[in-house]
């Protein structure tokens, strides 16, 4: 293995580090403050008969992503899954900021000490990290870590 191939596989083994740790931590705290994370969802702009649903949906998927992350067979997928994820999580945010008559209260906000624009920064931030993953992932084997 050459030195170029070791610096790519310790940079995708560190994306992968850091998508299990976001995404594990954001699931539990979204279980351990679970009716204002409901009450995040309901202002969310989603029918309220889909509420219960969205609540449970979104840390799950969360916890899944991560345990795709820690297979190495379904690290592609997994790189894959979590660019769309925050993706939608992304999209939400410039949705509240650019079209919303009122900015709701934000549970992660408390938990990060994050206002709304770096909450925007640091989503783009794991997009550009999936991407990079992806990049690396997609490279020739005989180029790929």
């Amino acid at each position: 293995m050459t030195g170029h191939s070791k610096h790519k596989d310790v940079l995708l083994e560190c994306i992968r580090f850091l998508f299990i740790f976001l995404f594990l931590y954001a699931a539990i705290s979204k279980f351990l403050v679970f009716d204002e994370f409901k009450i995040q969802i309901e202002q969310a702009f989603i029918p309220i008969a889909y509420t219960n649903l969205v609540a449970w949906m979104v840390p799950l998927i969360e916890i899944l992503i991560s345990l795709l992350l820690m297979i190495s067979l379904f690290k592609t997928l997994a790189l894959y899954t979590a660019l769309g994820l925050m993706e939608v999580f992304t999209l939400y945010i410039f949705i509240i900021l650019r079209f919303s008559d009122h900015i709701p209260f934000s549970y992660n906000r408390v938990l990060l000490k994050l206002g709304w624009i770096e909450l925007l920064v640091f989503n783009i931030t794991f997009m550009t990290l999936a991407v990079i993953g992806i990049m690396i992932l997609s490279m020739p084997k005989n180029l790929q870590p």
